[in-house]
C-alpha cells in the first residue's frame, strides 16, 4: 500500500466497551481512529475545530448529551458540503429508521451486537 493515504475514522460511542470493540475492528482493517468520543455534542465540538482530520464517522444512535440522530441532522446543517462520510451504529434494526437515515444521507448503518466484517465492509463502501 505504498503511496495509499490511510484514511481516518472516527467514533462516537458513549460505550466504552463497544467504542474499544469498534476502534480495534477499525485498526483491523487498516484504518487509523483519530478520535473517540461519548457524545454527539464532543463530536460536534472537535469537528468544527479539525474538519478536515477524519474521512468517516461511526455515529453511535442512542447517546447522552446530543444522540447521533441530532448530531448527523447538525453536522448535515452545518457543514453541508463536509466530506466526512457517517456510518450509524445501532441495536435500532427496523427498516423505516434505516431507510430515513439512509435518506437523510447516512453512508451505511450496522446493527448491534458488532460483527467485524460487516463494520468493515461498511467502512469499505462508505469510502470508495
Amino acid at each position: 500500500m505504498l503511496g495509499t493515504r490511510v484514511r481516518k475514522v472516527v467514533i462516537a460511542e458513549d460505550r466504552k466497551q463497544e467504542a474499544f470493540k469498534l476502534r480495534q475492528i477499525v485498526e483491523s482493517g487498516g484504518y487509523r481512529t483519530v478520535q473517540i468520543f461519548e457524545n454527539g455534542r464532543d463530536f460536534l465540538k472537535w469537528l468544527e475545530a479539525h474538519p478536515d482530520e477524519a474521512d468517516l464517522v461511526l455515529l453511535d444512535i442512542i447517546m447522552p448529551t446530543l444522540d447521533g440522530y441530532a448530531a448527523f441532522a447538525e453536522m448535515k446543517q452545518r457543514w453541508p458540503d463536509s466530506p466526512i462520510r457517517t456510518i450509524f451504529v445501532t441495536i435500532e434494526n427496523s427498516k423505516p429508521v434505516a431507510e430515513a437515515l439512509l435518506k437523510m444521507g447516512a453512508a451505511g448503518i450496522v446493527n448491534k451486537p458488532l460483527d467485524r466484517d460487516a463494520v468493515l465492509t461498511a467502512i469499505k463502501q462508505a469510502l470508495t
